[in-house]
Order: structure tokens, then C-alpha cells, then sequence
């Protein structure tokens, strides 16, 4: 099987978690990278989780997030990642399937398909609530497959060619910016370092491929030129940034940017 999303987390951390193929969990201390311990959290599914987050219960204790796209049970939760029975399944009304999960300032958002233009938050990762989204003009049912925060209460993620932003926790949304570019198809995935926006976007211009914008923190508005990643495929979804530094994947491939504020060094 293969590993579909990973997390660690903050500064001082002392363990590694995974999320991969058919159900499958695994995690890791942060003294020893090379040994990992896996397990089926939900035995015998063919779906595949999408994501794993970190972050706290309502009470400030750790808990961890799956998302995936099993019926009944479109979200997991647990306090324990080593406990191979200890998670907990939540169905999410409706036709849910999250793609991705953030957690900051006390919050956690899930979002994926958006069939039904809504996105879901909890403050604790057990109970979660249906935020609506249709009454924001001109968004779409187009997948989302990322969402980042600055931790501060502040959040972003990209549907088609614009961005869309919440400062009040994500209890309500409205959009940041429209790029307005017919070439863009797609904002892949967002993440947030050093002050930092960074999206990952597929262009179907003259570059053809994977392409990366920054924004400072304090104007969401003013993007960096879009600079194409040449060493990782078009369809890339994934990449992850701490401390400015950024890494992007795909297949066997990956490709590093730094970034501070508009400025973006591939």
C-alpha cells in the first residue's frame, strides 16, 4: 500500500503519525525515524484514508483526525495513536467525503468534496458542525483538497482559480482572492510557514505543470508570479513546509522551495 498523508506535531514533539491505503495506520517516535509500528485501524475497508492531523481535544489533551471516505464513518478520531483499537468513528451527515483536516487556535475544519458547498469544524475533533458555504458568490462543487491556518484564527483553501479565507475561526467565509485565470486548473493544496500562504496549483498554460505562489501574512490578497515545480509531475496534491522550508511530492519525486512572505526561492 502506499502512504496517503502524514503528521507531526509542533516543535518538541516526540511522535510521528501516517495514514496510508485500506484503513492502515502507522506511527513513529521522533528519536528513531527508521522504526515504524502499522496496523489496520478499521480492518478489512478498501478505502483508503486521506488524511491524519494533530491537535486537542476540548479539555487541551492530544488527539489525532483521519479523514477518509468510508460511509458512516467519514471521520476518526483518537487520543492514542498507539492504541490499535482506540479510535472512534463519526458520521457526518449528508454526503460527506474530507479530504483534508487542519487543526490551530482550538479549532478543527475538515473539507473535501463540496457537492453540498459546506465544510465541517469542531472544537474538539469528536463533535463536529456543518459550516455553510453556498451563500459565497460564485463558489463552486469542485473538490478542495487542502486547508491551512495560521494557528491565530485565521484560515485559507483554493477552489478552482480562487482563494477563500475565514478570520473569526472559520466560523464564516468569504473570498480572498480570484486569480481569474482560465490556466489554472486547480489549487492543488495550501500550506502555512514563516509568515507565510504557500499554494501548490496545476497550471494548463505555457508551463503545463505544477506551480507554487507565496503571500506574506498580512495581505492575502498579493501573491508572488507563479514558478513552476519542473521536478515533480503536473497532478501533484501534496507538500508540507516547516520553518519556511517546503517540500513538495508526487510518485517517486519530490522538489524543496523556501519561502518568506512574496518570496519564494525553488
Amino acid at each position: 500500500g502506499k502512504v496517503s498523508a502524514s503528521t507531526t506535531p509542533s516543535s518538541g514533539s516526540t511522535q510521528w503519525g501516517i495514514a496510508a491505503d485500506n484503513g492502515g495506520v502507522g506511527y513513529a517516535a521522533t528519536s528513531d525515524l527508521t522504526s515504524w509500528t502499522t496496523y489496520e485501524a478499521f480492518s478489512g475497508s478498501t478505502s483508503d484514508y486521506k488524511s491524519i492531523t494533530y491537535g486537542k481535544d476540548g479539555s487541551g489533551n492530544p488527539r489525532w483526525v483521519i479523514t477518509w471516505g468510508e460511509n458512516s464513518s467519514e471521520i476518526q478520531y483518537s487520543d492514542d495513536i498507539t492504541n490499535t483499537s482506540g479510535w472512534t468513528d463519526v458520521d457526518l451527515t449528508g454526503t460527506p467525503l474530507p479530504w483534508d483536516c487542519a487543526w490551530g487556535n482550538n479549532v478543527w475544519i475538515a473539507i473535501g468534496v463540496m457537492s453540498g458547498k459546506n465544510l465541517w469544524r469542531s472544537t474538539d475533533g469528536a463533535t463536529w458542525a456543518s459550516v455553510d458555504l453556498s451563500g459565497i458568490s460564485g463558489f463552486g462543487t469542485e473538490v478542495v483538497k487542502g486547508i491551512a491556518t495560521d494557528g491565530a484564527g485565521t484560515w485559507m483553501f483554493g477552489q478552482k482559480d480562487r482563494l477563500y479565507h475565514s478570520t473569526d475561526n472559520g466560523s464564516s467565509w468569504s473570498e480572498a482572492v480570484d486569480f481569474n485565470d482560465s490556466d489554472i486548473s486547480g489549487i492543488r493544496n495550501i500550506e502555512y510557514t514563516n509568515s507565510t500562504w504557500v499554494i501548490l496549483l496545476q497550471d494548463t498554460g505555457a508551463g503545463g505543470g505544477a506551480m507554487v505562489r507565496t503571500a506574506a501574512a498580512g495581505d492575502r490578497t498579493d501573491w508572488s508570479t507563479a514558478q513552476e515545480l519542473d521536478q515533480i509531475g503536473a497532478s501533484a496534491t501534496r507538500f508540507a513546509c516547516g520553518d519556511g522550508v517546503c517540500l513538495f511530492v508526487h510518485s517517486n519525486d519530490a522538489q524543496k522551495a523556501t519561502v518568506s512572505g512574496k518570496t519564494c526561492t525553488v
